[in-house]
């Protein structure tokens, strides 16, 4: 498995998962490894995405000492998706920026495929305004944005 290889090799591991089941499958993988060859918190490895992260999975992500990329286009664009698919409550955990900067995660936002315009990207952290225009996003609970100089300045840790 690749969290073996990363743990025995003490190399960092950057890795995809966008939602609940594959967030329970890396952490159990990398828990295992870290039995295997030592506590791998200090290796700060990297979850690429996370479409979705509940407090309950992103509190053991943090213990494990993990660091977020992500990007606000998720949100953006994929919003309506996740509200007609699986309901409105799941929009309460989509890109969660203020959970994950308020449980002490680096998170660093691409612009992946849009809208071009970096300051709109660093803006719908704290909107999480979508395509249509409309925020679906959340109906004001705790968890929606962050402020603007986080969103921007929050993943400078991630890429060292």
């Amino acid at each position: 498995l690749m969290c073996d290889f990363a743990a025995k090799h003490k190399m960092r591991l950057n890795t995809i998962s966008v939602a609940d089941k594959e967030h329970d499958v890396i952490m159990r993988q990398v828990a295992a490894a870290a039995k295997k060859y030592g506590d791998t918190s200090d290796m700060n490895y990297i979850l690429q995405h996370a479409y979705t992260l509940d407090e309950e999975r992103a509190k053991r992500f943090r213990q494990q000492g993990w660091m977020i990329t992500t990007s606000m286009s998720f949100s953006y664009f994929k919003q309506h998706i996740y509200w007609e698919r699986m309901g409105k409550d799941v929009l309460h955990d989509l890109i969660p920026l203020k959970r994950e900067f308020d449980l002490g995660f680096n998170v660093s936002c691409g612009s992946d495929w849009g809208p071009a315009n970096v300051w709109e990207h660093i803006a719908f952290g704290e909107t999480h305004e979508n395509v249509f225009g409309a925020n679906f996003n959340f109906n004001g609970g705790p968890s929606p944005g962050t402020r603007r100089l986080f969103t921007f300045y929050g993943g400078a840790g991630v890429g060292r």
